[in-house]
């Protein structure tokens, strides 16, 4: 997923922040194309934190409304609905950047899930609709763990719990993972090679 950044985008999000949290190479990155987003922002649930993912969607919103751009403007919008709700679940003034990325995964997993349903249904117009929403929430969203990244983390995991070749086990290795990988982990890859592991 390439992210779309661009000088207007930048001074948006300084003026909107007042600090922005980028180091001086971060800020040089997002001038330069083809970066990727996940590589170059720096995703942080601390309270040192001067720049959010939901500063980021509305400064966004603001390039897009600029640009005319509807599919990112509607997409937007959506997101920040869901924030919206997601503060009032949470009972929260600002959601942190973990807050912000469950619910994206959560709109993200949806999206997905309609796509399917939709192309099986012949409704292709749907489904590049709902491609469309979900290319701009992945925008903001950290890229998942690889096979062997995960794997690493479940031995890591099951090492750590002592719990090796015990399958009724298998929930405390998953919260193991959940606590320190949450962002990165695919829950579905990680359960399987949890699976594998703990059969050996």
């Amino acid at each position: 997923m390439r992210y779309p950044a661009t000088a207007a985008r930048i001074i948006s999000l300084l003026t909107l922040s007042g600090v922005a949290r980028r180091s001086p190479s971060h800020l040089a990155s997002a001038f330069a194309p083809g970066i990727s987003f996940a590589a170059s922002y720096e995703y942080s649930t601390s309270s040192t934190s001067l720049f959010s993912i939901v500063d980021e969607v509305t400064a966004e919103m603001k390039t897009a409304m600029k640009a005319k751009d509807t599919t990112t403007l509607g997409s937007i919008r959506l997101m920040r609905s869901a924030f919206a709700n997601a503060q009032i679940e949470e009972k929260t003034d600002a959601l942190t950047d973990e807050q912000a990325i469950n619910c994206l995964r959560k709109m993200a997993k949806m999206r997905q899930e309609s796509i399917g349903m939709f192309k099986d249904g012949g409704a292709e117009d749907r489904a590049a609709a709902e491609q469309a929403e979900l290319d701009v929430i992945g925008r903001w969203l950290p890229q998942l763990a690889d096979e062997e990244t995960t794997r690493s983390w479940v031995v890591e995991a099951i090492e750590g719990t002592g719990v090796a070749g015990d399958m009724s086990k298998m929930g405390m290795v998953m919260g193991a993972l959940m606590k320190n990988h949450k962002a990165e982990l695919d829950g579905k890859l990680a359960q399987k090679i949890v699976k594998e592991e703990l059969s050996k």
